[in-house]
């Protein structure tokens, strides 16, 4: 479904957040390839650039230091996330660790900055949440997050079971005027991501003169390219080739439910060992390392998770010579 005023594409059903994001999921704890670790390096230096001075740090959802270990010079930095990995911040001063939903968050002190990778687009209630980061800096302080640019061609702009809404450029400029905060600062991360600073404003915003995009045409028109690259592949596939498919990715799931029947694979690769030797949500397909390809006698390997297909499809095509690689990604 998406919004009346904003056109903005949403989820109609949702899974429970705390089924979702509980201590056995390990979401998102691991950086996995190259493409995630420059990532945290640059938006950490995208922090320093933009923020002359902070000595109070609050990061929101995530369960390890995969960004605080680029961090410099702060004095406290607290983390809140319902599935924290304590263990992770043993060798770490002045971390103060909350195992709790920044929705039941009450604090009595503000800080500098806020901070958030990867995590504003999978919030339930963007609205209250940002109104939330409002609340917990300080007047002259900064939010600061990094978004998936979901502009750049993915399947149905990255929605899935974890995004559960369309997060761009527009929409989040919306909501920041809503709450009298505005985007201060943005910059591009590759096809990757955006960091953003995000500022308070003493001015009211009037947001009659704001413009969207409706992006559901094109997400018709996507599912057009889907099925006619499922047909494709399902009349060359030939019982006696071993088939596989990389990615415990979102991407992965819509081609699966899609058509792409998960019983023409031995198995769904992924380079997270987190995930290794379980199922992939919603299917029979058991998450295997590439390493298992050195088993099979020429092997196929179909990938289409978005910008990390590159990385991937590298990786397997220096490690694995035998293997076939198709690229199905949009």
């Amino acid at each position: 479904m998406k919004c009346d005023t904003c056109y903005t594409l949403q989820l109609k059903k949702l899974i429970d957040p705390k089924i979702l994001y509980s201590t056995s999921t390990n979401h998102n704890h691991n950086v996995i390839g190259s493409l995630w670790t420059q990532h945290f390096i640059k938006f950490a230096e995208f922090i320093h650039d933009t923020n002359d001075t902070y000595q109070n740090v609050l990061e929101i959802g995530t369960t390890s230091d995969k960004l605080l270990k680029h961090i410099k010079s702060y004095e406290t930095y607290t983390i809140i996330d319902p599935s924290i990995k304590k263990n992770t911040f043993e060798n770490y001063n002045n971390t103060i660790l909350i195992d709790e939903y920044v929705e039941n968050f009450n604090s009595k002190h503000t800080y500098d900055i806020v901070v958030s990778s990867h995590f504003f687009e999978h919030v339930l209630n963007p609205s209250e949440i940002l109104l939330k980061m409002k609340t917990l800096i300080k007047s002259n302080g900064s939010i600061f997050m990094s978004i998936p640019n979901f502009e750049y061609p993915i399947c149905f702009f990255g929605l899935s079971f974890e995004h559960t809404y369309h997060i761009n450029i527009n929409n989040l400029n919306y909501l920041c005027m809503l709450h009298n905060l505005k985007i201060d600062t943005v910059q591009k991360f590759n096809n990757h991501s955006l960091f953003l600073k995000i500022t308070n404003t003493n001015n009211t915003i009037s947001t009659n003169d704001l413009s969207f995009q409706d992006f559901s045409p094109i997400i018709d028109n996507q599912l057009t390219i889907i099925h006619t690259t499922i047909n494709k592949i399902i009349g060359n596939l030939n019982e006696n080739t071993n088939y596989f498919i990389f990615g415990c990715h979102s991407a992965t799931q819509v081609y699966l439910t899609l058509g792409l029947h998960e019983v023409g694979f031995i198995h769904i690769l992924d380079n997270d060992a987190s995930k290794h030797n379980r199922y992939f949500y919603g299917t029979d397909l058991m998450c295997k390392p590439p390493s298992i390809l050195h088993e099979y006698e020429s092997p196929v390997v179909f990938i289409g998770i978005g910008e990390y297909s590159k990385e991937v499809i590298k990786q397997l095509n220096i490690d694995f010579p035998l293997v076939t690689v198709v690229d199905i990604t949009l």
